[in-house]
């Protein structure tokens, strides 16, 4: 089985992520709405793309230059919507502060 090379995953990760915050404030208007299930799967979800944003952020001194700027602006709008993301009780790691 082929694998995919590391920097394809950063490159998807980044983009997963930055999809997941961009849907942030969306996903916070209709929480109150949603079914307790709703609410549990999307803190699931958004504990695992956590996880592998700070798998990236481990790895920033071996990020290209391009993979670099995806990443900062990912933590630029993750920081934006980080009061939305404490109000929803969504993990925010510490090393993501």
């Amino acid at each position: 089985m082929a694998t995919i090379p590391a920097l394809s995953r950063t490159v998807y990760t980044l983009r997963d992520v930055a999809a997941e915050v961009a849907a942030l404030p969306e996903i916070a208007a209709g929480w109150d709405t949603d079914s307790e299930d709703a609410r549990i799967v999307f803190a699931m979800e958004w504990e695992e793309q956590m996880n592998r944003l700070t798998r990236v952020a481990d790895a920033r001194g071996e990020l290209s230059s391009e993979e670099a700027a995806a990443y900062a602006r990912v933590l630029d709008a993750l920081r934006a919507h980080r009061g939305l993301a404490v109000r929803l009780g969504l993990a925010f790691p510490d090393a993501l502060r």
